[in-house]
């Protein structure tokens, strides 16, 4: 509970208060043996905290009120006037402070775990390294608010003004940040893990450096993000070859700027001429075992030639034994690479089959992405979560195709350079 002694010099105004707690601490240190100017430390190193928890204090005039690491958990400062108030590293856990007035407030350091800030004025306070995690700002007015490296994981700042306030290295994680108005905010280096952004407005909002990010039917004209979010902040070669390949997203980068961005119709025509330059030769091939063996044509034609009877013999032979040896090879199987079963062969027929998926996928993508762009381009506002969050789930599995893929190439290679070297060896 609240310390009667120090409530009753409250009461009397900020201005008598500010003077009485200064003498107060002097006088504290004096008799403690110190010297010194008066240190807001002191009191609480000595357990002489300024206690006030509990109090009520509901629509006091405390502004400019110094209250520097005193104790107000759980106080009603609901509708209290603390424009310009030091409540520096102060602790108010709990505490109700709806509708209060903290206009330019010195909040840094604050303690502010579980409070009620609801429709709260902190316009340009300085909240830097404050700790807010769980407190209610619901509809909370932080235009121009400093915020910087501030706790704010699971606060609830729903439909929150937060326009043109700094949120550099802010941690927001799993903050619920729906409606809120962030226009021209700076969310640099920022950490939005697991936090909901549905409908927020990010109109002019600074996003470089920006960390687990994910959009959600948001407003994004004049948005900045990233420039090379993969390459952003990587400290290893590993983390950028698994950002590159889809297999972990990297911080600064969020699912639904991958997805636009690797999902656009001049890379699928880029990815098919590759996969037509690996097919086509197999397809002819195939086509054309196809059309020999399919008919006696050919025999015909050579028995009607004007040519040596031994040699149209010998050419009826061998190609009726080729007829007989390839007219039960089926077009797909010399598609593949399987005319025989060998290792490599095999390897052949499991990389054609890789890239066939992969492209397929990759096309589909492509087909489902193209339309979400298309809108936002039109609208300025980024498609909802659950539009592409299942898209960005097939991202992830095709990637897994690609590395097999790239695998089974390396492997062929290596099986190529083992053949060649080993025929130079046997002709020399």
């Amino acid at each position: 509970m609240a310390n009667d002694f120090f409530l009753d010099e409250l009461k009397k105004g900020p201005e008598h208060w500010n003077a009485w707690v200064r003498k107060w601490i002097e006088d504290e240190r004096q008799r403690a043996g110190h010297d010194g100017e008066a240190d807001w430390g002191f009191s609480e190193q000595k357990k002489a905290a300024i206690d006030l928890s509990q109090a009520d204090l509901e629509e006091a005039h405390l502004e400019g009120a110094v209250l520097r690491r005193a104790h107000l958990e759980g106080a009603d400062l609901s509708r209290a006037h603390l424009k310009h108030a030091v409540l520096e590293e102060a602790h108010l856990e709990s505490a109700d402070l709806e509708s209060a007035q903290l206009e330019g407030a010195h909040l840094v350091g604050v303690h502010l775990e579980g409070a009620h800030l609801e429709r709260a004025h902190l316009e340009g306070a300085h909240l830097e390294r404050a700790h807010l995690e769980g407190a209610h700002l619901v509809g909370a007015h932080l235009e121009g608010a400093h915020l910087y490296d501030a706790h704010l994981a699971g606060v609830n700042l729903i439909n929150a003004h937060l326009v043109g306030a700094d949120l550099w290295g802010a941690h927001l994680e799993g903050a619920l940040l729906v409606g809120a108005h962030l226009e021209g905010a700076h969310l640099t280096r920022a950490n939005l893990e697991g936090a909901d952004l549905f409908d927020a407005n990010l109109e002019g909002t600074d996003l470089s450096g920006t960390m687990n990010i994910e959009f959600d039917n948001n407003r994004i004209n004049g948005t900045r993000f990233t420039a090379h979010p993969d390459k952003y902040g990587t400290s290893s070669i590993k983390q950028l070859l698994l950002s590159r390949s889809g297999l972990q997203l990297s911080p600064y980068d969020d699912k639904w700027s991958l997805l636009r961005r690797n999902y656009t119709g001049s890379k699928m025509v880029l990815i098919w001429l590759a996969l037509i330059a690996f097919v086509v030769p197999r397809i002819i091939t195939g086509l054309w075992l196809y059309i020999l063996s399919s008919g006696n044509h050919i025999v015909q034609g050579v028995t009607a030639m004007e040519i040596d009877p031994h040699v149209r013999a010998d050419f009826s032979l061998a190609w009726s034994q080729w007829v007989a040896q390839h007219q039960q090879t089926r077009v797909i199987f010399v598609f593949l690479g399987l005319t025989e079963i060998t290792v490599t062969s095999v390897l052949w027929a499991a990389l054609t089959l890789s890239l066939m998926v992969y492209t397929a996928i990759r096309f589909w993508l492509t087909l489902q992405v193209s339309p979400l762009r298309d809108a936002e381009t039109r609208s300025n506002r980024t498609p909802a979560k659950n539009n592409y969050d299942g898209l960005y789930r097939w991202h992830q599995r095709i990637a897994w195709i690609l590395v097999l893929s790239v695998i089974l190439a390396i492997w062929n290679l290596l099986l190529l350079m083992r053949w060649m070297w080993t025929t130079t060896v046997w002709v020399f």
